[in-house]
């Protein structure tokens, strides 16, 4: 696994350290209370010294939790080289204060190459975090890091990064 990759991971799990720990002040009254519908739009592979393909994403976020902690969610990214990525997975919100929102997320999917990267296998998992400003009408603007890779399912694993801006519409 490269060097840059690594970091990725080590900041993921420490944001994702970081929210559970900082979960003790997240403001239960808007934490996960409305269903949303995430629209994406940023880069992908962007660890990597080839020029970056455009990426958009699609993700619909549940207002339902799960064991006190995990809501569902479901979506979809493509990039200008005709790869894809649906899955599904779990996610949760912790508030920090009335308007910012941490959202760490874990998931699993299928993989379409198309012109893109090769990460080894159509299976692969997704952890990412979302760092939100909640807007006075309750949608949400910020940005999301995402990480893609088979966890070594695959004997060749090189993994891609995604970097969007994210609009997000409760309802």
């Amino acid at each position: 696994m490269k060097a840059n990759t690594k970091n990725l991971i080590r900041v993921i799990g420490l944001s994702t350290a970081l929210s559970i720990t900082l979960g003790g002040v997240s403001n239960p009254a808007y934490a996960g209370s409305r269903p949303s519908l995430l629209i994406e739009a940023g880069t992908s592979n962007i660890f990597r010294q080839a020029p970056s393909p455009a990426a958009m994403q699609l993700e619909y976020r549940s207002s339902q939790t799960y064991y006190q902690w995990f809501q569902p969610m479901a979506g979809m990214w493509v990039d200008s080289k005709s790869a894809g990525f649906a899955y599904v997975g779990v996610y949760h919100d912790f508030s920090i204060g009335s308007h910012f929102i941490i959202s760490p997320s874990v998931s699993a999917g299928l993989y379409r190459q198309g012109n893109g990267r090769y990460l080894g296998g159509p299976f692969e998992f997704q952890s990412g975090i979302n760092i939100m400003y909640r807007l006075p009408h309750h949608d949400e603007i910020g940005v999301s890091l995402r990480h893609i890779s088979n966890a070594h399912l695959y004997s060749h694993n090189p993994g891609t990064e995604t970097l969007m801006g994210v609009y997000s519409l409760s309802f």
